[in-house]
């Protein structure tokens, strides 16, 4: 299910060659990763771990870049996360964040009494040069710059202002490289000197509702945003058998596009039921937006 074949299946499905003038390749890849979003965050398929060492009277910490909601329940379908000293741990529930801001707590504890995840107004921009040429192979080159890009995620738009275009990042190797998929510019990929601009997408904080002790470690598994395919030989982590439905949904986002909705919606509707099999045939020790986990030792 790489790139280059969802293309290939979503042309055949309207009739189309893959060079067709009709067919935008940016609005093709847009629209399968709508897909593979929204897919993900009604089934919650996708999943990892976030590790945290809390520091002195810390309160509030940054979450992944991929980070979506946290994946575990407990009995009472309260998300939880794992805080641990060592020798304890204990489980920690999830509370609004009104109650968290509410209750203003500036006192040390041993254990918080809960837990919210909030919007990280902290996430900037990044600017700078590419300090080495990248090639483009398959639709995917490598952005290296002296600029800390650890805060980028997949995802993220990026510019190559000197060469004109405009694209996604797919990965981050290192703190200084990005692998970026770009379009509609002169060469779409890096020179020596290239201007860019990389603009993060959303982003997220864990906000405990008490500050707590320093060296303890918070175990955060969460549901994890797919990284976006917008380059030939790049995959979603997704069952072979349901790329039909990332198919059809961009099928339906095109003829909607052009105002064709009946025969849209019927795709749509495709879309849908495929969903809801998923969710039906997991096992439901497997099943992560209702997974529930014992983290007591």
């Amino acid at each position: 299910m790489d790139g280059k074949d969802l293309n290939r299946r979503l042309a055949a499905l309207l009739d189309e060659d893959t060079d067709s003038s009709w067919l935008d390749e940016r609005s093709t890849y847009d629209y399968i990763y709508e897909a593979a979003l929204e897919w993900v965050d009604r089934t919650s398929c996708l999943t990892s771990t976030q590790t945290i060492t809390t520091a002195a009277s810390g309160q509030s910490y940054d979450l992944n870049p991929d980070f979506l909601r946290c994946a575990v329940r407990d009995d009472d379908e309260d998300y939880i996360i794992r805080i641990s000293d060592g020798t304890t741990t204990q489980n920690t529930k999830q509370k609004l964040y009104g109650d968290v801001f509410t209750a203003n707590s500036t006192t040390n504890v041993a254990w918080p009494s809960g837990f919210s995840i909030k919007d990280n107004s902290n996430a900037s921009q990044v600017s700078g040069t590419a300090s080495t040429a990248g090639d483009a192979t398959g639709g995917k080159s490598l952005l290296t710059t002296s600029e800390d890009l650890s805060d980028v995620g997949p995802g993220d738009t990026v510019h190559n202002v000197t060469d004109d275009s405009d694209g996604v990042v797919i990965s981050v190797p290192t703190d200084n490289t990005a692998y970026v998929a770009l379009f509609g510019g002169t060469d779409n990929e890096w020179d020596l000197g290239d201007s860019f601009i990389i603009q993060p997408g959303a982003r997220y904080q864990l906000v405990l509702k008490e500050p707590i002790e320093d060296a303890k470690t918070i175990t955060i598994p969460y549901v994890q945003v797919p990284a976006p395919v917008y380059t030939d030989y790049d995959v979603y982590r997704f069952p072979k058998q349901y790329a039909t439905a990332l198919v059809k949904y961009a099928y339906w986002a095109y003829k909607y596009r052009d105002q064709e909705r009946n025969m849209a919606d019927a795709m749509y509707q495709y879309w849908d039921r495929q969903v809801r099999k998923y969710l039906s045939s997991v096992n439901a020790s497997t099943r992560t937006n209702r997974l529930r986990v014992s983290f007591k030792k």
